[in-house]
């Protein structure tokens, strides 16, 4: 004869199994990716340009190939670059509102094109200190169309190595 079953028993049955359920739930559920982070809304072209041309004083080309240069290191720095192809020279001029770079430092821009799923950069030299922030104007007779990014890094050694990336933008 089996015992008889009193409610009491029935009743912590049923809490050890919401017990185990919950416990069973909680070690069975996908890992949560956390919630992305909010995204910068693109500032038009035209916007950055004004704003640039206002801070530096200075009047850009009307023409030739132009990018917004956005800060890739999470700050709020941005910039400006032109290209304008004249005759055979082309032209590149980059606007840069960057804070001091820390001591020792200095900015260097770079061309970039991608060549078999690699980056190769062409340095167009360092920044120099203007009215509102930082430019550089660079000049060659060797044709820049392949390249369809302009970079800005923070340096410490003027050579063909890009150290740290702070801007960037595609024309």
């Amino acid at each position: 004869m089996l015992p008889a079953v009193n409610r009491r028993d029935i009743v912590i049955g049923f809490v050890i199994l919401i017990v185990l359920a919950i416990i069973v739930y909680w070690v069975s559920r996908p890992d949560r990716e956390p919630a992305p982070e909010p995204t910068a809304t693109p500032v038009p072209l035209e916007e950055v340009e004004r704003r640039l041309e206002d801070q530096f004083k200075r009047t850009l080309p009307e023409t030739g190939d132009k990018s917004s240069l956005r800060d890739v290191t999470g700050g709020d720095s941005s910039g400006l670059a032109v290209r304008v192809k004249v005759d055979t020279t082309t032209n590149v001029s980059v606007l840069a509102d960057l804070p001091d770079p820390e001591a020792g430092s200095f900015y260097q821009a770079w061309a970039v094109k991608m060549v078999d799923d690699k980056e190769e950069k062409l340095s167009l030299g360092r920044l120099v200190v203007a009215k509102g922030g930082f430019s550089l104007e660079y000049s060659t007779r060797t044709s820049l169309d392949s390249y369809e990014k302009i970079v800005v890094s923070s340096e410490k050694t003027l050579d063909n190595t890009e150290e740290k990336r702070i801007l960037e933008g595609s024309f």
